[in-house]
């Protein structure tokens, strides 16, 4: 790990976490709650926190945290991988599920 690196993970853990996203966790399902990512990064769970009723900001900020557009990211452990995916998977289908129309169904068996 360079200097610049562990400089960059220690500010990550300066940030405290959010007495509100402390309550959003105990609030989560024990099956889909987080433990590593609120305490690797716990910015990330603040800001779900703030966007978490939020269906269309949501699912915009799980692709940007999970998909590297800009190519200069070292990427999340795997632990934090799995538990984002498994996040995300109950937000889409759980708490505020994609509709999707009958042609959409259709179209998508056709391919």
């Amino acid at each position: 790990m360079t200097q610049e690196t562990s400089g960059k993970y220690a500010k990550q853990n300066a940030i405290d976490l959010s007495p509100a996203a402390s309550a959003w966790l105990t609030s989560l399902h024990e099956k889909v709650r987080p433990k590593h990512l609120p305490e690797q990064y716990p910015r990330i769970v603040n800001r779900m926190v703030e966007l978490w009723q939020q269906p269309d900001l949501m699912r915009t900020y799980f692709e940007e945290i999970m998909v590297n557009t800009r190519g200069n990211r070292a990427g999340f452990p795997a632990e934090v991988v799995v538990e984002l995916g498994s996040l995300k998977h109950h937000y889409n289908r759980v708490l505020f599920p994609i509709k999707i129309d009958v042609w959409e169904k259709i179209w998508s068996k056709m391919d």
